[in-house]
């Protein structure tokens, strides 16, 4: 019986294909809004689902402010890392004037 070792101790597949299979992902950064007018920025590899997520109470600062609706989403980001970096510039904005022209202008550039 010929007995096969991982190639990384914490990634049973190996280091290099859980590297493959993450560089893989595409991450979007989203923002939703309820009735009553608060917004909520995330990031997810499946926009659809994670909204999904909010309105039927799995996440738990959303589950009782809803339902909510998208109102924007990015395009998609090769790094988890990028993703993050655009969720943060936009939740230091507070909403308000300096959030929608961020919105903006990562809208027309995407276009």
């Amino acid at each position: 019986m010929v007995q096969i070792q991982a190639l990384h101790p914490i990634y049973p597949v190996g280091l290099i294909a859980y590297r493959f299979f993450c560089a893989r992902m595409a991450y979007q950064v989203y923002l939703i809004e309820n009735p009553a007018g608060r917004t909520y920025i995330g990031l997810s590899d499946d926009v659809s689902r994670r909204l999904r997520d909010h309105n039927d109470g799995v996440s738990k600062w959303t589950s009782s402010r809803g339902p909510w609706e998208l109102k924007w989403q990015s395009t998609p980001f090769d790094t988890l890392g990028e993703a993050r970096r655009l969720g943060n510039r936009l939740k230091r904005q507070k909403g308000g004037v300096g959030l929608q022209a961020l919105l903006d202008l990562f809208t027309n550039e995407s276009e």
